[in-house]
């Protein structure tokens, strides 16, 4: 039959120019579709086998092969020759002439490569290498030489000329080696070495050896997918937990999307074997994405009454009813804007998780604040700090000056050896009192500390405050300070309490038990 579709589809007579362009086109020339490093490369479980198949059968639709891919035989069926038979009408009963019937020969069982795992796929490739290029035997023929055409054989006619069972054998040879060049095309330079160095099990030599050597092209794919495809049932059961995994959400709550990529691997599925992802498992899996707690409650509503009649035989649901009918509420509900999600009780734990985190931050940066305030704006700037003390400090500095008085800021610094800073083993530090003025300042600041209710000062605070005496103004300031902590710990107090009994429904005793409990947790 010819084709008026494609050309490759016709027999290409290499003897004329047009077509030697044909297959020049298509080998030589061939345009691969994969560049650089997106060409196929032979890693086991990426995505090379689905780019591989995905252009291998673009390409075959263009250049004519796709036969050589879908309809593979696997088994050779022989029927047996019947002889003829002579009539004899005096027999009981009659018997009747019939014609002699010869022996035939058939091909049956085929499959598609690109979609089925067989262990015994090289073996099938073989089988039909020997129907294209060798003796018709079925079988893994070695060596492996190309059969010449015979007018014995049907293949040409007394004057020598190509019948059309010769030219249907030139065919399947042009189409296998435009089917070779353009998969070895595909392959990254490593991984056409590594197919090249088996190109024994796919060359077929010319026993005169006049002509070149030709390469079948599906064995060539068959090494490649065995490389790359793993076993159908291994391959087939990854599938189906991809198809549990898929959430709604992960297509932005678009219900169309998110069918169209679970049908895709339904019918991977199906392809490999029809009985292992049933109808009802993928209703069941459907079902549950309809009803995500983050969609419309109309919407959820809908499909879980539905799911309860299906469960009790009310209702008969199929994959595309069930698909029709979701797919049609969403594009109704998108439209009037009644496509509204609902926020998840998981993602309102985490935001009121983060709300919790980020009130202990607060409350702990009131406190630290509150507490080094004062330290941090006597500290002289531009210096490198020991936590909120200037580390310079704890090193004396021999410069024979009196006290080892260093100026800082326009202020004087001398060396008390009363001094130590906590975690640190040597004694000593710069402060605004001479040595022998230290009893008479520590008196002063026992006497500030019991004014403000401190009987025992923490360590870093006496160090990092050594200082001249407090003044009423400072005080003063003390108290101001502190009235503003607390004024912003009330604030933060007052906005988290109304988060969190709106959103949340907690009672007022509830949110007290939890804000006390942060209060405790960071030193408030």
């Amino acid at each position: 039959m010819t084709s008026f579709l494609s050309a490759y589809r016709n027999f290409i007579d290499v003897s004329t120019k047009e077509g030697l362009t044909l297959l020049s086109n298509a080998t030589d020339k061939f345009d691969c579709p994969l560049k650089g490093d997106d060409r196929i490369n032979l890693r086991t479980g990426g995505h090379d086998y689905q780019k591989l198949k995905d252009t291998l059968l673009r390409c075959s639709q263009r250049f004519g092969y796709q036969h050589l891919l879908n309809n593979v035989p696997t088994t050779r069926v022989v029927t047996s020759a019947v002889q003829a038979i002579v009539a004899n009408p005096s027999a009981v009963p009659p018997v009747l002439a019939a014609s002699a019937v010869p022996e035939s020969v058939s091909f049956v069982n085929q499959i598609k490569v690109l979609d089925v795992y067989s262990d015994k796929l090289l073996d099938i490739a073989h089988k039909n290498a020997s129907l294209i290029w060798g003796d018709l035997s079925f079988t893994d023929q070695n060596p492996k030489e190309i059969e010449e055409l015979a007018q014995a054989n049907g293949d040409l006619t007394p004057t020598g000329r190509l019948t059309a069972s010769g030219k249907k054998v030139i065919q399947q040879r042009i189409l296998s080696k435009i089917l070779a060049h353009q998969t070895l095309a595909l392959l990254t330079d490593e991984a056409r070495q590594v197919i090249e160095q088996q190109s024994d099990l796919y060359t077929w030599k010319d026993p005169t050896g006049v002509e070149d050597d030709e390469m079948d092209g599906l064995t060539i794919v068959a090494l490649i997918v065995r490389r790359l495809r793993p076993h159908h049932k291994v391959d087939m059961y990854a599938e189906i937990g991809k198809a549990k995994k898929l959430t709604v959400a992960q297509f932005d709550n678009d219900i169309h999307l998110f069918f169209d990529a679970m049908k895709t691997i339904k019918l991977q599925i199906d392809q490999k074997d029809s009985m292992a992802y049933t109808d009802d498992a993928f209703v069941r899996d459907l079902f549950i994405q309809l009803k995500d707690e983050t969609l419309p409650m109309d919407f959820k509503h809908e499909f879980t009454s539905l799911e309860r009649r299906w469960q009790m035989d009310k209702e008969i649901v199929t994959p595309q009813s069930l698909m029709d009918d979701a797919g049609t509420y969403y594009t109704n509900l998108v439209g009037s804007g009644s496509w509204k999600l609902e926020s998840s009780k998981h993602a309102q734990i985490i935001a009121l998780t983060t709300q919790l985190s980020e009130l202990k931050t607060e409350l702990h940066s009131l406190s630290k604040n509150n507490k080094t305030k004062d330290l941090d704006e006597k500290t002289p700037s531009g210096d490198k700090k020991y936590g909120n003390f200037e580390a310079w400090r704890l090193t004396k500095v021999n410069n024979n000056v009196e006290f080892n008085m260093v100026e800082k800021d326009g202020k004087k610094f001398y060396w008390c050896d009363q001094h130590q800073y906590p975690g640190c083993e040597t004694k000593g530090m710069y402060v605004f009192h001479k040595p022998a003025e230290h009893d008479s300042w520590k008196a002063r600041r026992d006497f500030h500390d019991r004014r403000r209710g401190k009987k025992n000062s923490p360590p870093n605070t006496t160090l990092a405050s050594a200082s001249q005496p407090a003044s009423a103004s400072t005080v003063s300031t003390n108290v101001s300070k502190a009235s503003t902590a607390n004024a912003s710990k009330l604030s933060l107090a007052k906005s988290l309490q109304e988060a969190l009994t709106t959103t949340a429904g907690l009672s007022v005793d509830q949110f007290q038990k939890i804000w006390q409990n942060c209060c405790d947790a960071s030193g408030n």
